[in-house]
């Protein structure tokens, strides 16, 4: 008898193997071919690019789960029927580049109306997604309208329909009556604002307390208008948020209420879920409640005017002064209680833009004010506490979330750290927070950039493990209910819970929402800093030639990124410099017959290119 091969294969070694599990998720495509599915779990799941079976980024697919990759089974849903790239004819075939580097083959197309070098939209053939018919023209690549629009429309929002339309004006009509609500319209409350504001969501009052302090800060009632489930709220929850850009605004609601009905307008009766709130001189929240309310605005303010109000070079607040001084006072407090918690205050500067008939004509850094402060300790005190409130009945509800960083992170983040001679940090929001308060002045910016490249994403969850950055517990959203969903969802728990009702109903939903919220906030974060990318590089293309002085804000083995004072930020090639020595150990690069640049040393520059977002440096 012939004796069997130790090393032949058993019976059931050729059979498949068996998933560990099939979920449901939606894809995030990469330029290399595979992808990812997010599908709820802690860590997304592996696609290799032949798994994908036709499946490309956006769609929601099912899919095999084994121990080391992820197998597509079904499209469940496409998620991307159109997208924006260049046209190009390469080998007699006319194809589009995707702008989204999330797709790795460019679309096969009919050439139409096109010339080469267009930026176009293309409308992507159900049958086979690797083809598709160009329907729209948006202009030469490379050119900032053809840029910005194209950028725009990777957000995927078209005109509201007009049944939204028809819904919004029928609700904005109803007559404002106080009707069981409590009346604050007397109570001298005022918004502040930036100047170029059109949407109000939050108006406060203050006043002082045997033991400090009693908060008013009142929110624009929006679920009163907008019911759930109805037309303008599916359209609302689709596009997630409003969407700011230059001096534009991509609204979530429609102007009559955005702009109109649900807008804290000065001088105007208006609905509100409002937080009145009991704060120590310490800066502790100890008691308050949540009402639904009527207000009248009293003053329309703006941060600008607040700070001169508050250094007395204006009158024109004159009759607020005591409420200004109160708030002020009760900003101090709460932020001394916060930082002395850990709060992590980054110093990162935004890009300001001052514009004339549509055109970028200057770009500084955008300034941080105390009437800034003001408001934003305000809105973190209310959020913070009705977040507690709703944790503590574990009710269904959205909290805002920030997780703690990874430990992969937190150690890339120490080797940089001792390369630029500092102390390590520990995982915790105080060892970063102390990090960044003694950092030397001509370094904060990089390392403030560099900790917040080591921090996760925040994102909406169901149930919260608090917020890493600011060192709370328990924090949401529920300030901005005009320009996000997520503040919308739990107005409408929040009123139930007010009014007896059951909150049942809101389980499964809440959900979807933090998903939902979640992912479109990722898209607009994108697309907000590319064009602003898109601006500065406009901007900056009429200096082509001159020299800046410039900080620098990166260094890599492939070059040095230098940031200007008005944010700015380029790159000198290393191909440029000459013979180059990456340093990794002390973040620098060694240049032959030019010294050793580090993070945070000042150069001068000269610009020799600023196009579609890409600015480019050499050596002055």
């Amino acid at each position: 008898m012939k004796k069997r091969n130790k090393y032949s294969s058993k019976k059931t070694s050729c059979a498949p193997k068996k998933p560990l599990r099939t979920v449901v998720g939606v894809l995030s495509g990469n330029s290399r071919g595979f992808a990812f599915l997010s599908c709820g779990e802690k860590d997304d799941i592996f696609i290799p690019a032949k798994s994908l079976r036709g499946a490309i980024h956006g769609d929601t697919v099912e899919v095999d789960v084994y121990a080391d990759h992820g197998e597509v089974i079904r499209i469940l849903k496409n998620g991307v029927s159109t997208l924006t790239g260049t046209f190009v004819i390469e080998m007699r075939a006319a194809k589009v580049i995707p702008d989204d580097r999330h797709f790795s083959h460019d679309i096969y197309v009919t050439h139409g109306k096109a010339s080469v070098g267009d930026r176009v939209v293309v409308k992507l053939s159900r049958k086979d997604r690797s083809k598709g018919e160009i329907v729209e023209v948006l202009g030469k690549a490379g050119t900032l309208d053809a840029d910005v629009t194209a950028a725009i429309y990777s957000l995927g929002i078209e005109d509201f329909k007009q049944k939204v339309i028809k819904e919004t004006d029928e609700a904005a009509a109803q007559e404002i009556v106080v009707d069981g609500r409590v009346d604050f319209t007397d109570q001298p409350c005022f918004t502040i604002d930036g100047e170029g504001s059109k949407d109000f969501d939050d108006a406060v009052y203050a006043t002082k307390t045997e033991s400090g302090y009693r908060l008013w800060v009142h929110i624009a009632d929006v679920a009163h208008y907008v019911p759930r489930h109805s037309h303008t709220d599916k359209e609302a929850f689709r596009r997630g948020n409003s969407f700011y850009y230059g001096e534009s605004v991509i609204p979530m609601l429609p102007e009559t209420l955005c702009n109109g009905v649900c807008s804290l307008n000065e001088n105007e009766n208006r609905y509100t879920l409002t937080a009145i709130m009991d704060i120590t001189s310490g800066g502790e929240i100890v008691s308050g409640e949540i009402c639904q309310g009527v207000i009248r605005s009293h003053k329309r303010m703006t941060y600008e005017k607040v700070e001169l109000a508050l250094n007395g070079k204006t009158d024109e607040y004159n009759q607020f002064m005591p409420t200004l001084t109160v708030l002020k006072e009760l900003r101090d407090a709460l932020k001394k209680r916060r930082d002395s918690d850990g709060n992590i205050d980054f110093d990162i500067s935004e890009p300001k833009f001052t514009f004339e008939y549509g055109v970028v004509v200057d770009v500084k850094k955008a300034p941080r004010l105390t009437a800034h402060s003001i408001i934003e300790e305000c809105m973190i005190a209310a959020n913070r506490f009705v977040a507690s409130t709703f944790m503590g009945q574990k009710a269904p509800f959205i909290y805002r979330e920030h997780e703690q960083p990874t430990p992969e992170k937190i150690e890339s983040l120490n080797v940089f750290l001792k390369a630029m001679g500092l102390r390590e940090v520990k995982p915790s929001s105080q060892s970063i927070a102390t990090l960044l308060r003694s950092a030397p002045e001509d370094k904060k910016s990089a390392i403030s950039k560099m900790a917040l490249r080591s921090m996760s994403k925040a994102k909406y969850v169901t149930k919260s493990s608090g917020h890493f950055g600011l060192s709370i517990k328990e924090y949401t959203h529920f300030t901005s209910p005009i320009r996000r969903y997520s503040d919308l969802a739990i107005h409408r728990v929040i009123k139930s819970y007010l009014k007896g009702e059951s909150l049942d109903t809101y389980k499964s939903e809440m959900e979807s929402v933090a998903s939902q919220a979640s992912e479109r906030e990722r898209l607009c974060e994108r697309v907000e800093r590319e064009i602003d990318e898109l601006y500065i590089a406009d901007y900056m293309s009429q200096f082509v030639g001159k020299k800046f002085d410039g900080i620098i804000s990166g260094v890599t083995e492939w070059g040095i990124y230098v940031e200007l004072d008005n944010t700015a930020e380029g790159m000198i090639r290393a191909e440029s410099l000459g013979v180059t020595t990456f340093i990794p150990e002390s973040m620098s690069i060694s240049v032959r017959g030019k010294g050793i640049f580090s993070l945070g040393d000042t150069i001068k520059v000269k610009l020799v290119d600023a196009v579609s977002g890409n600015i480019q440096f050499e050596l002055a």
